[in-house]
């Protein structure tokens, strides 16, 4: 029997752990299976962003793998896209969106996925101040 009355503080506590560390100290080599130069290019920037965070471990690669190949089909399309325009011409002369405009829309969406899962997109940036972390000692009403 409830009195539906909450005890102050009674929510959910953060998950806020302290820094994470990484087994990975050294960027790992590009594997054989990325598709092109940007795949190769996405997979050491990136590589070497996750190891700073202290985020990378050995189990992401295949998702590394496949983020960096999703940015080579971006590219991909994008030039595709440059070169032959937005649209196809249909058989009743008109216009229709070209199958690079597509592609690129749901690589651009996988692209989004991924970021969310290697912890790459904005919100995962932000870093939550830790308790004890005071280092701005001042009082922050001061001027009032």
């Amino acid at each position: 029997m409830g009195s539906g009355v909450r005890a102050p503080g009674g929510g959910r506590k953060s998950n806020n752990t302290g820094t994470q560390v990484s087994s990975l100290t050294r960027a790992v080599s590009p594997p054989d299976e990325l598709l092109g130069e940007m795949a190769v290019d996405a997979w050491r920037r990136t590589c070497k962003i996750l190891i700073n965070r202290g985020t990378f471990e050995m189990e992401d690669c295949y998702l590394l793998m496949e983020y960096c190949n999703t940015v080579q089909l971006l590219y991909d399309a994008n030039q595709e896209i440059k070169n032959d325009g937005l649209g196809d011409d249909t058989a009743a002369g008109g216009q229709k969106l070209g199958a690079a405009v597509k592609a690129r829309s749901k690589y651009i969406s996988e692209l989004i996925r991924l970021s969310v899962v290697l912890k790459l997109d904005p919100n995962s940036r932000v870093r939550k101040k830790q308790p004890g972390d005071n280092t701005n000692s001042e009082n922050e009403f001061e001027e009032f």
